[in-house]
């Protein structure tokens, strides 16, 4: 017998054997129990601080009347307010004075001078630029709601829902935000609006009033930057620090990216970096290459990729007799067909340049296409894009030929007015005693008398001595880390700004001034 077995039969003599096999069966682990869960250790997210939920800037004003349509505008680190006479649509409007700021935070993340992208990347970031200035503002307007009683606030929204913040407003109306609310739930539904809502407005109303701007802009964009074939790390990391605004990251609620390509000669700018023969292209021959785009749009689309190349032939040849003036060209044929030959020699030895007018897709790039070809527009469009100092080049340039031009890939065929095919390109220059006579330097200056001309200098604009005004400060996280004191801070500033006097808020110069006078303690 076991001593485990003896032990329980002592046990049992003595009346205590039930009670032990109770302990024992109680104390042995149950195999088919569920173990007992950890309670997980949570970790207290830390609400972020602000220092300064008012943030007093800096402006000044435009003492010239420059009947722009920009009521603020942001230049140079400079907010200028546009101050015409008399004019009320030119009043202070504190959403705009925040949209400027947020220009002037944007332009702080370096993007247009010390990140490398690519041409179509940087065409959007200004329009990102822009969108993120415009919600910005509506997040101003928003504060004017909130800093409102509800009897004032139909009619701040009566005020805001036909203008660009209309989006905002009708949804507040009818119910589908509630900018009062504190749930979450209700948060997130606000920043999905104002982050999608504020793109689309945009893109739809303005992205065509700036998109030709915006475009000018990337001339100055390549002649500083090397070309770069990807970048959107460096892309997205500008746009998440634009759409930080009041430390929300409404990127995050954003849908999806802007896609602009009505404008196709975006991408063709993103495939010029690639020329080498273009590389070095400097600012002034860039803008003439942009202005003769437009030329495109009245030729039928049988001649496009002709044209296209005789306006990079024509800007090079330009660039060459820059500082010539109009009486030494007429007196000297010779140095004009001498830059024109060089030109196409310089653009038909370079393959890169060939690649690029090849695959430029001239048949979607929204030129109007013409129902007939024109012979005599295209000769007329010819003569003035090679028109200098008003000196017409084109007579003047010996053995021209249209179709002197690197690459030949389009066919048209006449069986189709609809339909073009592509053959293999033919570079029509071959090695002849002409091409060794075009391939030599060429001084601009080997005629008697030449002397470049002078440019003179801009006057410089007048403006005001600095002003000061308070706005929200977006820069820090008012959104999600003011205490309540702070945001009844900003609510103040608001309506303090609101409820200044509206002549104060006018251009009425009279009025102003009488105001101050009756007022001497008004604030400036």
């Amino acid at each position: 017998m076991k001593v485990y077995d003896k032990i329980r039969k002592w046990l049992n003599s003595v009346g205590l054997g039930l009670l032990i096999s109770v302990a024992g069966t109680a104390c042995q682990p149950d195999k088919k129990a569920a173990p007992v869960p950890v309670k997980p250790k949570t970790e207290k997210i830390r609400r972020p601080s602000v220092k300064n939920s008012v943030l007093n800037i800096k402006y000044r004003t435009d003492t010239l009347e420059r009947r722009s349509r920009a009521l603020l505008y942001y230049t140079n680190g400079k907010i200028i307010r546009n101050y015409v006479k008399d004019n009320d649509r030119y009043r202070m409007q504190l959403p705009l004075f925040v949209h400027e700021k947020w220009h002037d935070h944007n332009a702080q993340t370096g993007f247009r001078n010390y990140y490398l992208l690519t041409p179509y990347e940087y065409f959007k970031l200004c329009m990102h630029d822009e969108i993120s200035a415009n919600l910005a503002a509506v997040l101003t307007a928003r504060y004017e709601y909130l800093s409102a009683t509800e009897k004032e606030r139909p009619q701040i929204i009566k005020e805001y829902e036909n203008t660009y913040m209309g989006f905002y407003f009708k949804a507040v109306k009818d119910g589908s935000i509630n900018p009062l609310s504190t749930k979450a739930e209700d948060n997130k539904k606000e920043w999905y609006l104002l982050a999608n809502g504020t793109r689309d407005m945009w893109m739809k109303k303005y992205a065509p009033v700036y998109a030709g701007r915006i475009f000018r802009m990337l001339t100055g964009y390549i002649d500083r930057k090397d070309f770069i074939e990807d970048s959107k790390k460096n892309y997205i990391s500008i746009k998440r620090k634009m759409y930080t605004i009041g430390g929300i990251d409404f990127l995050s609620y954003m849908e999806k990216d802007i896609d602009y390509d009505n404008d196709k000669r975006v991408l063709i700018k993103e495939n010029q970096r690639k020329v080498k023969s273009l590389a070095k292209i400097n600012k002034e021959m860039q803008r003439e290459i942009d202005g003769l785009y437009a030329y495109l749009k009245d030729v039928h689309i049988s001649r496009q990729q002709e044209l296209f190349q005789h306006i990079f032939i024509a800007a090079k040849m330009k660039l060459m007799l820059k500082g010539v003036n109009a009486e030494n060209l007429v007196s000297h044929p010779q140095i004009i067909t001498s830059c024109y030959h060089k030109a196409v020699a310089s653009f038909k030895r370079d393959k890169t340049f060939k690649n690029f007018v090849k695959n430029t897709p001239f048949e979607s790039c929204g030129w109007t296409v013409l129902q007939e070809p024109d012979e005599e527009a295209y000769k007329n469009i010819l003569q003035k894009i090679y028109t200098f100092n008003k000196v017409d080049l084109l007579s003047r340039i010996k053995d021209f030929a249209e179709s002197d031009v690197p690459v030949i890939t389009q066919v048209w065929d006449t069986r189709d007015e609809n339909h073009f095919f592509i053959s293999p390109y033919q570079v029509m220059f071959d090695d002849s005693e002409k091409m060794k006579l075009f391939l030599q330097p060429v001084s601009m200056m080997q005629a008697e008398g030449i002397k470049p001309e002078k440019q003179q200098k801009a006057g410089k604009v007048r403006i005001s001595d600095t002003q000061y005004i308070d706005i929200p400060n977006f820069f820090e996280p008012i959104l999600v880390g003011a205490t309540a004191a702070q945001q009844q801070e900003i609510l103040d500033m608001v309506k303090k700004f609101r409820e200044m006097p509206e002549v104060l808020k006018s251009c009425r110069t009279a009025d102003i001034q009488k105001y101050r006078k009756q007022h001497p303690q008004t604030e400036r």
